[in-house]
């Protein structure tokens, strides 16, 4: 499905985003721009013990290079290949943000440290400065830009071919619920972050709606 299609889908009009993808060229100065659809955010936390870490580190200028010279970046207006560097913004914002933390390795290996993370993240400082209200259909945006933490989904295990699936979600009612087909686990306290009283704002307005921003994130561990 192109990415008009997948626009119109009642999914893409939750969890559906834009990313901005800027590469830059320091040869010749040249800034190459091109836009992702997303609906998800997938995280390397090898070098983070939070998610603010881990979302900083995802939205930080990146240093392009290649094992071969012919396998490099080539910039399109100086012919220059592998001097460069890349960075990505939010160009759009969706209703609700969901972020998977990359927890197994290519081999299937599980990365079992902690990992904190925030009740209400704010994607403020990795929007675009170049996005105006006029350009958005975000109309009536403003700084900064809270997500609320609403479902965390977890994983009891030693790797992705084994282990158990257990997820928490926040009710229309302000309430918290575990979602758990395994009696063992229920009783289980992983979570105690999720007793803080989360309070639901208005944030922004689309097209006479209101919208209160929220979060998801996927594979938490709990060894």
């Amino acid at each position: 499905m192109d990415n008009l299609s997948k626009e119109t889908t009642p999914l893409h009009r939750i969890f559906g985003g834009y990313l901005r993808n800027e590469v830059s060229c320091h040869t010749c100065g040249r800034v190459s721009t091109t836009f992702q659809l997303f609906q998800d955010l997938f995280l390397d936390i090898r070098l983070a013990d939070s998610l603010t870490q881990s979302m900083k580190g995802f939205f930080s200028w990146e240093k392009l290079e290649g094992g071969e010279k012919d396998n490099c970046y080539k910039c399109e207006q100086c012919r220059d290949r592998g001097n460069c560097s890349k960075r990505v913004y939010i160009q759009m914002p969706p209703k609700v943000l969901c972020i998977q933390l990359k927890r197994f390795t290519a081999l299937g290996k599980k990365i079992t440290k902690h990992i904190n993370y925030p009740i209400k993240l704010d994607l403020s400082p990795y929007i675009y400065n170049g996005l105006s209200k006029s350009d958005s259909p975000y109309k009536g945006i403003v700084q900064p830009l809270p997500y609320k933490l609403v479902s965390v989904v977890s994983h009891y295990g030693a790797a992705l071919n084994c282990g158990h699936y257990t997820a928490i979600g926040l009710s229309a009612k302000g309430s918290y619920f575990m979602f758990d087909d395994s009696q063992r686990d229920r009783r289980r306290n992983s979570f105690p972050f999720f007793f803080f009283n989360v309070v639901k704002t208005k944030f922004f307005e689309i097209s006479g709606n209101d919208i209160c921003l929220e979060y998801c994130i996927y594979m938490e561990d709990v060894a």
